[in-house]
């Protein structure tokens, strides 16, 4: 049962390609990743929401999902959903391609994220060479000796595909997000996290009613509006934690809670860690990652002069 919370997703793999998995009952919570993921939808109905946006699931449709981005996918029940996902951790790749050209080939997932501009519908050509490296990248799984290298190689291809595709506008435009309720909702609260919530203030500005507005956007979201300004202050939290030394009363305050004991409390309950220890953990796992050592003196290092076609 969805607990309201989201769901911090680590990946037990540098590398996860599941080729054209098939489900007929689907409904992910909302999740965010340590990783990156892209999502090829072969088949299907239903609804994906990222961040602040909301898609259709829909043949073609292929999502871009950096890291610590918060979405959830909830497929059409009693309908066939089909589909890829890779996931991958940069950090393991570092050490193959160089870290420069490693922040070149996550552009795409950072335009995505910057834009919020999460999907893209495939023209035919497009989406037949994308899935063929896909199916390779499955493919090589099989072979244990040079499975590695050629994922690496093949992931490197998949990378390129992307930035070249999504930065040359006449091949294709995003495809737009659904204006639900609750994405209207969502985009109002992003805007100040640090903001008192007030359920009157946001049900006048969007001219609805303040039962509508609770009962819709629990029904489209699995969230009341509530848990989902806590999650997303918990999830902002977690990533000032990673990436930046500001004190935790700094960063309870920054994010509109009342006292810093209150939002130790909270940060506890929802990833068993106080504040400080998370930051521990993240900082120790960050320097094991960073000192993991490999030969990247081998073409992967000419990866972005690769041709796709």
């Amino acid at each position: 049962m969805f607990d309201g919370t989201v769901q911090r997703e680590r990946f037990a793999e540098a590398l996860r390609v599941s080729y054209r998995l098939n489900s007929r009952e689907y409904s992910m919570s909302y999740h965010t990743h340590e990783g990156y993921e892209l999502v090829m939808v072969h088949k299907g109905q239903g609804t994906m929401f990222i961040d602040n946006q909301v898609y259709e699931i829909a043949h073609g449709n292929v999502f871009l999902i950096d890291a610590k981005t918060v979405h959830r996918s909830n497929a059409k029940p009693g309908i066939d959903y089909d589909r890829t996902n890779l996931t991958f951790v940069p950090e393991y790749f570092r050490a193959v391609w160089g870290g420069e050209t490693t922040d070149r080939l996550l552009e795409a997932f950072r335009v995505a994220f910057r834009k919020k501009e999460y999907c893209f519908q495939l023209p035919a050509a497009d989406w037949s060479y994308l899935d063929g490296l896909l199916r390779q990248l499955s493919e090589e799984r099989s072979d244990r000796l040079l499975a590695w290298p050629m994922q690496c190689f093949l992931l490197g291809q998949v990378l390129v595909y992307l930035n070249r595709y999504t930065s040359q506008t006449q091949r294709g435009s995003p495809a737009k997000s659904i204006e639900t309720l609750s994405a209207k909702v969502i985009a109002i609260l992003d805007a100040d996290l640090r903001r008192p919530l007030s359920l009157d203030d946001v049900a006048s500005r969007l001219y609805v009613s303040k039962h509508h507005l609770c009962r819709t956007f629990k029904k489209e979201t699995g969230f009341t509006v509530g848990e989902y300004v806590r999650a997303k202050r918990i999830l902002k939290a977690r990533v000032m934690l990673e990436v930046g030394d500001e004190p935790v009363s700094e960063i309870a305050f920054r994010l509109g809670f009342k006292t810093a004991s209150y939002f130790c409390q909270v940060f506890k309950r929802e990833t068993g860690l106080l504040p400080s220890e998370f930051r521990r953990t993240k900082q120790a796992l960050g320097e094991s990652v960073s000192g993991v050592k490999s030969d990247s003196s081998g073409p992967l290092c000419a990866l972005p002069g690769l041709d796709p076609h």
